[in-house]
């Protein structure tokens, strides 16, 4: 399951219904729901793409049958109900864009030791961690004022097709993506 939409956590939360919820916990970057016969790994944090981010959870029971499982839209909570309509856990989730990710990947960072291109593999490494490429990411150019990156990433610009990285002296890189209408 991609994890893109509130729905597929939703869906994959379902498949605790009619089963004991006996646990929850942190394990190499999952929320992991167990029951007796069953275990469901939500990511805490989507990768680059955008999709959804947990914001918080927790757990009220244990050892409670799970009945429904809803998904409140404006609030972006799931939560878990036993058969009297109790809440026995809930997670909160967030949409995040690429922007976001990428802002919460490399706010306050210095970028000039780290930024490497590589036009023959089609890629940047704009930090550890952060590699944008064109297979995954649609990337077709980056252009980079290399004396800016000698301060920290203030904010990034959205633009759609290009993304703009913004550091306390300036522009310093943008990387242009392939358009939702682009064939090649």
């Amino acid at each position: 399951m991609d994890f893109k939409k509130p729905q597929d956590y939703v869906e994959a939360l379902k498949r605790l219904e009619g089963l004991p919820l006996t646990g929850m916990e942190v394990q190499s970057g999952y929320l992991v729901f167990t029951s007796m016969s069953r275990r469901v790994a939500l990511p805490l944090r989507n990768a680059k793409s955008g999709g959804c981010e947990v914001l918080s959870y927790g757990m009220n029971k244990l050892d409670v049958l799970v009945h429904t499982v809803e998904y409140k839209d404006h609030l972006g909570c799931i939560r878990l109900f036993d058969e009297d309509g109790e809440a026995i856990a809930h997670v909160t989730i967030k949409n995040v864009t690429r922007a976001e990710w990428l802002f919460g990947e490399l706010h306050g960072r210095n970028l000039h030791s780290s930024v490497t291109i590589n036009s023959y593999k089609k890629y940047v490494r704009l930090a550890d961690g952060v590699v944008i490429t064109e297979e995954a990411d649609g990337l077709t150019g980056v252009f980079v004022h290399w004396p800016y990156l000698n301060s920290p990433v203030g904010h990034i610009l959205d633009r759609g097709d290009s993304m703009l990285i913004v550091t306390d002296m300036g522009e310093a890189v943008e990387l242009y993506f392939k358009g939702e209408n682009d064939g090649d």
